[in-house]
């Protein structure tokens, strides 16, 4: 049976650990100790290009942390060409009984496009506000280039009410300025209007059917 006394987690600030400029990346590794007296350890860690060639390694570490802490290390892979990497992270405690840790994180530094530049023919599928969140994602596809978002936009959300709107589109949700904020990057959304409304009809069958229905949606 698999027990550890620490959970391990990386990230950056970027979203997705996306990097554009080689003396930006950074990544936070964050370990927590899930017992309740202080506890000693080995941190260990190292990257890989996208090859799976170890291209760079930090020097191991004899660390404490006190019980049911969390505790924050900056680690700094030197990295000197645009690939996919991933960052090996181990953690051997000392305390005899409690398996080793292992948290492997992907991260990149990218030739992004000159700042603005959006392209004609790429775009991506999004919903933000269901599976992630405008303020997340913008900064990535910016750096790609995205010159078009093709984003939901629901009737039923709109129109809660017969005849009342005001309500928000799933991706003004969580982000009021959503659609200003795209039109501000030089990105054109591509809206799929789904024209069903529970309002008027509970059936989807009944909706050629329904003249109310059909004068609300002209």
């Amino acid at each position: 049976d698999f027990k550890s006394d620490f959970l391990m987690e990386i990230g950056s600030e970027y979203y997705g650990n996306i990097f554009t400029d080689f003396s930006d990346v950074k990544l936070d590794l964050e370990v927590t100790n899930m017992l309740p007296q202080q506890s000693k350890y080995d941190l260990s860690y190292y990257a890989t290009s996208y090859d799976g060639d170890v291209i760079w390694s930090g020097e191991q570490k004899e660390l404490s942390i006190d019980g049911n802490k969390t505790v924050k290390h900056t680690i700094v892979p030197k990295v000197d060409q645009y690939d996919i990497y991933t960052l090996h992270a181990q953690i051997t405690p000392y305390a005899e009984g409690s398996d080793t840790v292992v948290c492997d994180k992907e991260f990149s530094v990218v030739n992004a496009p000159s700042p603005g530049y959006k392209s004609d023919y790429i775009g991506a599928c999004t919903h933000p506000g269901r599976n992630t969140r405008w303020n997340e994602i913008r900064r990535a596809i910016n750096i790609a280039g995205i010159g078009y978002l093709r984003t939901d936009a629901g009737w039923d959300w709109y129109e809660r009410e017969k005849g009342k709107y005001g309500g928000k589109f799933e991706a003004e949700k969580f982000t009021k300025n959503f659609y200003a904020e795209a039109d501000e990057d030089g990105i054109e959304n591509i809206i799929i209007f789904t024209p069903y409304n529970g309002v008027y009809t509970t059936s989807l069958k009944e909706l050629s059917q329904n003249p109310t229905y059909l004068a609300a949606l002209e």
